[in-house]
């Protein structure tokens, strides 16, 4: 896991350095955690760059839906989902299972990494 974290933190500040200050260690070190839970538990189902799978299951990159709904991510992290969602104009029917073996702070580093990563940081 180290090294997998060791070479992506090129890659995460090369996601962050757009803006005029340098992410910390400690941002950087929640960033490279954030992957590795995103790769555990995501990468599967929604693609190495979020792209989701086909019509089933709904992109992370670029997506509308987190945009509008950012606060409601962590919920369906942890609670899952059932029934139709509306994402960059395709409907997806397809469950989420719920994932309750996160702690907040693995929840809330992933998260970042989803909003970070795939383009849905917003405003």
């Amino acid at each position: 896991m180290k090294k997998r974290i060791s070479f992506f933190v090129p890659l995460l500040v090369g996601l962050l350095g757009c803006g005029d200050s340098q992410p910390g260690p400690d941002q950087m070190q929640a960033l490279a955690s954030g992957y590795g839970l995103y790769e555990t538990h995501c990468l599967n189902c929604h693609g190495q760059e979020g792209e989701g799978l086909a019509n089933l299951i709904p992109p992370l990159k670029n997506s509308d839906w987190i945009l509008q709904h950012p606060d409601s991510v962590p919920y369906i992290i942890r609670h899952g989902k059932q029934g139709p969602m509306l994402v960059n104009g395709k409907r997806y029917s397809l469950a989420m299972p719920a994932n309750k073996i996160l702690t907040n702070e693995e929840l809330q580093m992933l998260c970042n990494y989803i909003r970070i990563r795939f383009g849905n940081a917003g405003k």
